[in-house]
């Protein structure tokens, strides 16, 4: 389970966050709704360790992961979180099914095409394996985000607005991945979002109605 307590994050310009309290049970999908640009990036940054926050606790499993060093964290983060970006980070000199295997060697984990195959032909994208990344459509780009964030069996799932490129029906088959994959490797699974679409579906639900104050800079 994951559990974010009195969140704050303060930019260098001196705008000071605050976060309500986030929790989000093994094997349970939660969204977090904002409006663009609200700070919803910046808080999946922070659940991330990408981040440090300025105040507050992250836990996981009952771990206070702001408390990590930078190499526990960087560890802890290739094994345990699996992370879809807005803008992809790919290799470009990789294909789509090497960027995939990167992913589980940079974990310290056994390369597995097998796996990767698998997750490719469940996002309707297994075509693509032996391509260039910078050949592929957004969309495509897109999906293959989602199955490098998976590819790991992450216990935590980190998704900023995964279907925001997609169509409705990819949109509706990303989502059922994301939500299938949480429950067969019991994972959290949080959702930052303001794609409308997934708020019929996915129940549990946070509206991040985030403060923000401008602070005095010494």
């Amino acid at each position: 389970m994951i559990e974010a307590r009195s969140l704050e994050y303060t930019y260098s310009g001196g705008v000071r966050l605050s976060y309500p309290d986030i929790s989000c049970q093994r094997g349970t999908s939660c969204l977090l709704l904002g409006a663009s640009g609200s700070g919803k990036t910046t808080l999946l940054h922070m659940l991330a360790g990408i981040l440090s926050p300025s105040k507050g606790s992250i836990h996981f499993d009952g771990k206070d992961v702001v408390q990590f060093s930078k190499t526990e964290m960087n560890s802890f983060r290739g094994k345990e979180i699996g992370i879809v970006f807005q803008r992809p980070h790919f290799v470009h000199a990789l294909t789509v099914i090497e960027n995939l295997c990167l992913a589980q060697r940079l974990a310290g984990l056994p390369v597995d095409k097998g796996q990767a195959l698998n997750l490719l032909t469940r996002l309707n994208i297994a075509e693509k394996a032996s391509v260039s990344v910078k050949a592929l459509s957004q969309g495509e780009k897109q999906r293959v985000a989602i199955a490098r964030a998976l590819i790991n069996s992450p216990s935590l799932i980190l998704a900023d607005e995964p279907t925001s490129a997609l169509d409705d029906a990819n949109a509706k088959e990303v989502l059922t991945l994301l939500e299938d994959v949480s429950k067969e490797s019991n994972a959290s699974l949080l959702i930052v979002t303001h794609d409308n679409r997934l708020t019929d579906v996915v129940k549990n639900q946070i509206t991040l109605d985030i403060q923000a104050v401008k602070t005095e800079r010494s």
